[in-house]
């Protein structure tokens, strides 16, 4: 399934949402937007290939909450998807791709253990 975005990314964004590298990483300052590029990253990868299951950390539920779920929800973004072919349940902490049987893990930095098995 090919979905195609529009819209305004530094270039090093851009960059790193569409390496094909096996271990790609983003290394910005504070600010940058390296939560809004890992989840359109990790969403455009569960959206490409079927049946994946992937894992999004970040530094604490809080960045979680004020960051990646509304990426998921912004209409500049995957808005238009949010709510029949991106769904987010909190119950569990993942992110669900019905269409596609995709599922992304969404964990919690300040709490490691969580993942622990997940991997």
């Amino acid at each position: 399934m090919q979905k195609t975005l529009n819209i305004a990314l530094w270039p090093v964004q851009r960059e790193f949402i569409l390496s094909q590298a096996r271990h790609p990483a983003l290394i910005t300052g504070r600010a940058y937007g390296k939560s809004v590029a890992q989840a359109i990253k990790a969403v455009n990868y569960c959206l490409e290939h079927p049946g994946a299951l992937g894992l999004l950390m970040a530094p604490t539920l809080d960045k979680i909450k004020e960051v990646i779920i509304p990426v998921l929800q912004d209409p500049r973004f995957f808005g238009s998807l949010y709510g029949s072919e991106i769904i987010w349940r909190e119950q569990g902490s993942k992110i669900l791709f019905p269409e596609v049987g995709s599922t992304i893990l969404i964990r919690s930095g300040d709490n490691p253990i969580a993942a622990n098995g997940n991997t």
